[in-house]
């Protein structure tokens, strides 16, 4: 048990009881951030399209709804529409980005648990 954590701490990796390693590192961090830009452009560009159902557009792209409903309220000029759609394209795309990365994490995270525990077995 000892030899583990010494591993544990020269490697950075951290080691169950049963001998599972379980990683979370910085390279999974930076690939679900590199791969969440594109997948939150494409997300913005469906929701944008009107011939898309409404709930398959928000599921796709949640920051959409969200900047609908913060940000975009009756205006009467076209300075103010024009401030009102940066800020709603900023809060879509950051919130769509959050949430792409997140479900990348996540699903990276799972595959390698499953990777881990197929070696193992």
């Amino acid at each position: 048990m000892k030899k583990a954590q010494e591993q544990s701490v020269s490697t950075g990796r951290a080691y169950s009881t049963e001998g599972a390693v379980h990683v979370v590192s910085i390279k999974t961090v930076i690939l679900a951030l590199f791969l969440a830009v594109p997948c939150a452009w494409i997300a913005i560009s469906v929701s944008d399209n009107v011939t898309i159902a409404d709930s398959v557009r928000y599921v796709l792209s949640p920051g959409t709804m969200l900047g609908l409903h913060v940000f975009m309220q009756p205006t009467h000029s076209w300075h103010e529409m024009g401030e009102r759609l940066s800020q709603w394209f900023a809060i879509a795309f950051f919130t769509d980005m959050a949430y792409y990365a997140l479900l990348i994490f996540g699903f990276v995270t799972v595959t390698r648990v499953q990777k881990t525990r197929v070696k193992i077995t």
